[in-house]
């Protein structure tokens, strides 16, 4: 089977045919599939200032699948381990500087103390934290959850 993936520009220029992808479809709920990055289409398609580029990735078929079931596609660009992580969304960035909070005051809600941190690569969820903080410093950051706001505590710790 061929799945057929819309990848934006700022993506397109790391993928490159014979790039291993994990696939996973909607309707065979926990179950994954190995598949290839056989073809990249350098024609791009601008839609409102954003470039789109096409790549097909071929996967073995199995009973189960069916043609025009929605899929989703993986492909590691890079893999680090043993790397301080901490969540994206405890990241500010002022200008071209990023910064995590290292104080929290409970009297009056307050984030306080930024610290300037290096980051690395990120899943689009945790990022890589090159310098700044160190395994065991607390951060925190605030998130909007419905209509509350929540404060969290975190000690950064190692992923692998």
């Amino acid at each position: 089977m061929t799945i057929s993936i819309s990848v934006d520009e700022l993506d397109i220029l790391s993928l490159t045919e014979g790039q291993e992808a994990v696939i996973t479809l909607d309707a065979l709920t926990g179950q994954s599939f190995s598949g290839t990055v056989t073809a990249l289409d350098t024609s791009g398609t601008n839609s409102g200032g954003n470039t789109k580029f096409t790549a097909e990735i071929t996967m073995e078929r199995t009973g189960d699948m069916l043609v025009g079931m929605n899929a989703s596609v993986l492909i590691t660009l890079a893999t680090t381990e043993n790397v301080l992580i901490i969540p994206e969304a405890a990241l500010v960035e002022e200008g071209n500087t990023t910064y995590v909070y290292t104080s929290y005051d409970a009297s009056d809600e307050t984030l306080g103390d930024l610290v300037e941190v290096e980051t690395g690569v990120s899943d689009g969820t945790n990022v890589e934290i090159c310098s700044g903080l160190s395994s065991g410093d607390s951060y925190y950051y605030s998130y909007a959850d419905s209509l509350s706001y929540t404060f969290v505590s975190g000690i950064s710790g190692f992923w692998s």
